[in-house]
């Protein structure tokens, strides 16, 4: 038995496995946590899409009905809640915006600005920029607010107009 301890060779060739195993997790573990990033920012989107749903039923009464919306822009990565008032839509609350390195990719349809929040928790699609006005296309619209990264990750957050409620899916259908 050798009582000197590990040589040198030995120690080396524990360091070389070491440092192998490690170049090989690393480049893993940046996929992933760019992933989670991602996922994290659909569940933000979706999450902000019932809140505003919930503004819309909680502020509102028979008498003095609300129409919330959230506006995107996929250019700038950027949406806000907005409030219909005094005959315009403001802005009702802080402007967010994509963690960097994430993108709206697209909106499904186009027009999916056009889509808000009434006073019972339904949505619907305005057709000319009044919601007061009660003229509106009531046909079920399914709206996707779809995200990347730049490692070509996707998910879609899928807004229901039948009840208002979202759907996150991973990748695009």
């Amino acid at each position: 038995m050798n009582r000197r301890g590990t040589t040198l060779a030995e120690l080396l060739i524990v360091m070389a496995i070491i440092g192998i195993g490690a170049t090989l997790t690393v480049p893993n573990i940046g996929r992933q946590v760019s992933r989670y990033r991602l996922k994290a920012a659909a569940r933000e989107v979706s999450n902000f899409l019932l809140e505003t749903r919930a503004e819309a039923v909680k502020n509102s009464d028979i008498d003095n009905p609300r129409y919330y919306r959230v506006l995107f822009n996929q250019a700038a990565g950027t949406y806000v809640r907005q409030r219909y008032e005094s005959g315009s839509w403001a802005n009702d609350g802080v402007l967010k915006t994509l963690t960097t390195n994430l993108t709206i990719a697209s909106l499904v349809p186009s027009t999916i600005n056009d889509l808000y929040f009434t006073s019972e928790g339904s949505l619907l699609r305005d057709v000319d920029g009044n919601p007061t006005n009660l003229i509106f296309d009531n046909a079920p619209v399914e709206g996707k607010i779809r995200l990347g990264n730049s490692r070509g990750d996707h998910y879609q957050v899928v807004l229901f107009s039948a009840s208002g409620l979202t759907e996150i899916q991973e990748g695009w259908r």
